[in-house]
């Protein structure tokens, strides 16, 4: 699958990904895996993106704040997220309630929204 045509991550579309399976390639370097709390994305060794049975969402970026990275959070996460970039060496997130976390902040964002930039 290509990196454009990712779906919006929610349990629903991650489940469908899967189709019955534990894990799979969903692009370069970058899985899904089912677990007992949800559905990860990782890229490389990282946990991009975590959504929880709950509906609860997490991003985390582990420090990686790289085009790659942003590309993978922002393919996945259109449809929540108003805008996720990367200049000057930070990565900004913002959502559609306007909560902006920067840096190396991590914040507790409308609708279930955990973010670790």
């Amino acid at each position: 699958m290509r990196v454009n045509q990712l779906p919006t991550l929610d349990n629903v579309t991650a489940s469908r990904m899967l189709n019955g399976k534990t894990s799979r390639k969903i692009a370069n370097n970058t899985t899904i895996r089912r677990e007992n709390h949800g559905y990860v994305v990782r890229l490389h060794n990282t946990d991009i993106v975590t959504c929880h049975n709950n509906g609860d969402i997490h991003i985390d970026t582990g420090g990686w704040n790289t085009t790659t990275t942003i590309s993978r959070i922002k393919h996945l996460c259109w449809a929540y997220l108003r805008n996720v970039s990367y200049a000057g060496g930070e990565c900004t997130i913002t959502d559609y309630d306007g909560t902006t976390t920067t840096g190396d902040q991590q914040s507790h964002v409308d609708h279930g929204w955990s973010v670790n930039v």
